[in-house]
């Protein structure tokens, strides 16, 4: 399943331009098409199998259809296409929404999609990009976020019991009431992340409630 994000608008905005045609009253948008060699990332009309990596504040997502016998891939999650046109705007009403972790999860970021249908327990969502998502009160216990952008993201309050959040980037994030038991946070960057409960190992909270980490070698030669 191919899918397009859009800004509120209903226009590019990871770099392209243009307002796309939306779905309307049940019916699909009208086609768009591009000349030109197709060139993922220069020309063509982008589409991703994995939205939530290009997730932003306020963005919208809707599932595509595009003409699969003229595409330029770059081995990743995106392709460029000759003819696309949208089908349906995913939101908490979509049919298909239960079978789908991550979309639950784009959504829950851009806030639409309440607390009580947000439950993402052991959900993969390896290399997300949540950066200043709003995920107050999410339950992520024992989710996957390997590799995750949640830099400036609220997560007070969040459950994050059992998470993996190797290599995240967790900096600036606001973790007042988090529960981060059982967390994997080797090697993420927890800089400047604010007030988490039972800061973990390595890491001080400041006077201002920030994370800082403990330099122990600096502490022996005072």
């Amino acid at each position: 399943m191919l899918f397009k994000v859009l800004d509120k608008n209903g226009n590019a905005c990871h770099g392209g331009s243009g307002k796309w045609p939306l779905p309307k009253r049940g019916k699909p948008g009208e086609w768009l098409q591009v000349e030109g060699e197709l060139s993922c990332c220069f020309n063509g009309l982008h589409l991703t199998s994995d939205p939530l990596r290009w997730w932003k504040p306020g963005a919208r997502l809707f599932v595509a259809e595009a003409d699969p016998l003229e595409l330029h891939g770059d081995n990743s999650d995106k392709a460029a296409f000759r003819r696309v046109h949208l089908i349906d705007e995913v939101t908490r009403t979509w049919p298909l929404l239960v079978m789908f972790p991550r979309l639950r999860l784009f959504l829950l970021a851009s806030g639409k999609l309440a607390k009580s249908r947000a439950d993402l327990i052991g959900a993969d969502l390896s290399g997300a990009n949540l950066s200043w998502a709003n995920l107050s009160r999410a339950n992520l216990s024992r989710a996957d976020l390997i590799g995750a952008d949640l830099s400036g993201a609220n997560l007070s309050w969040a459950n994050l019991s059992g998470a993996n959040l190797s290599r995240a980037n967790l900096s600036r994030a606001n973790l007042s009431g988090a529960n981060l038991s059982w967390a994997n946070l080797s090697r993420a960057n927890l800089s400047r992340a604010y007030r988490p409960n039972n800061p973990p190992d390595g890491w001080i909270v400041d006077k201002n409630g920030r994370l800082g980490q403990h330099d122990a070698e600096a502490e022996k030669g005072e």
